[in-house]
């Protein structure tokens, strides 16, 4: 039996004992004789890209040993694919293979387990890891916070002997996502006594966290932080940042940080209008909603539930009707979030009709001036 059909037998979850021995002296005569590494193939990277893992691995197999770094590729088309019996398959022939014992090897394949949600074999292999660094430990991080398992997250955490920012980020990020907003912003505060400097991605979350917590002080002394390290024009930055405004009822101060990014977009639209509905500014929030179709951007679903809430605070038939329109015409019906706002909305309708008058009768007009229309238009990126 040739390399290629011992590996396919291997792939195909078929293999003995005895096999995976042969297949063990013909790996370590390749890692011999193969020791300098070549640039991934261009097509083996286009089967990994495209989900064809199994021909990936059957049409490279003498590649795969001189270059062992090259499993990355397969383990990332696994996650992509969503395949736990693959990374299993693989599993197995890096094992078999002895490229466990290389790092950078093994942590993708902890990676794929653990982006997949198979946690318990991710920490067996974890467990196992001949040399565990950073990066290990981030991954597995990763997974717990994945799974909602902030307290194994934590355990681990504690137990580093050396982070990173990325390790800061991903329990900020975690906490902050599961709305533990005081813990996120506590575990910053920790960061930044340590001497770790923040990132846009540490920014976004802890801005988000203010917002959540309402905490317009705190979002401030972070704001001012902010603009010495030169970040406020930043798309995440300054769209957290508007979001904490606009949160905490600033929309003056909202507007003006979206006003100083370089450039106009959906994400930023949707910064200014979902925080003028959360706040019961309906109009404003249409207004800036036919800025944002005058501007031709596409609408999304975070902007139709902002707007179908705010038509529906306006009890207004026809500019329900409009926004309806709109949402088939971009195709965003097949989204659980519209489809349930258009519902609500059909009978806040249907009642005002039956009533013979609105709930509402404009209460929720904003006083300030909104930007022209030509303004937002000649920004638009």
């Amino acid at each position: 039996m040739n390399g290629r059909s011992l590996l396919t037998s291997l792939l195909n979850c078929a293999t003995p004992f005895t096999t995976r021995l042969s297949l063990h002296n013909l790996t370590t005569h390749y890692f011999s004789t193969n020791s300098l590494p070549l640039p991934p193939p261009p097509e083996f990277v286009k089967l990994c890209s495209q989900g064809l893992i199994k021909e990936a691995f059957t049409s490279f197999t003498s590649v795969l040993w001189s270059d062992t770094n090259l499993f990355s590729h397969l383990l990332k088309a696994c996650v992509e694919k969503q395949s736990v019996c693959l990374s299993k398959q693989l599993h197995s022939v890096i094992i078999t293979s002895g490229c466990f014992k290389h790092r950078f090897v093994a942590n993708h394949l902890l990676n794929a387990y653990a982006k997949l949600g198979q946690l318990e074999t991710a920490v067996l292999v974890f467990d196992i890891l001949p040399k565990r660094n950073t990066m290990s430990y981030n991954i597995l991080i990763g997974g717990f916070i994945q799974k909602g398992d902030l307290d194994a997250a934590f355990k681990l955490f504690d137990e580093m002997g050396e982070r990173n920012l990325a390790t800061w980020n991903a329990m900020i990020v975690g906490l902050v996502q599961y709305e533990l907003n005081e813990d996120g912003l506590s575990l910053f505060s920790q960061m930044h006594e340590l001497g770790f400097s923040p990132d846009v991605f540490t920014l976004g979350s802890v801005f988000k966290g203010c917002a959540g917590l309402k905490d317009l002080n705190k979002g401030k002394q972070v704001h001012g932080f902010v603009v010495k390290l030169g970040l406020e024009e930043h798309l995440i930055v300054g769209n957290a940042l508007a979001h904490m405004y606009m949160r905490s009822g600033n929309f003056r101060e909202g507007e003006k940080v979206i006003r100083l990014m370089p450039s106009f977009s959906v994400a930023a639209c949707n910064t200014l209008i979902s925080g003028m509905a959360q706040n019961g500014y309906s109009e404003g929030a249409m207004v800036y909603y036919n800025i944002m179709k005058k501007a031709a951007f596409r609408p999304d679903k975070i902007t139709f539930v902002s707007v179908i809430s705010s038509c529906s605070d306006l009890a207004s038939l026809a500019q329900g009707q409009q926004v309806h329109a709109d949402v088939i015409k971009v195709g965003a019906l097949a989204d659980v979030p519209v489809i349930s706002s258009l519902g609500f909305l059909e009978e806040e309708n249907v009642l005002c009709n039956l009533k013979g008058s609105s709930k509402y009768q404009n209460k929720n007009s904003r006083e300030g001036k909104v930007w022209e229309d030509s303004e937002v238009c000649s920004r638009k990126s």
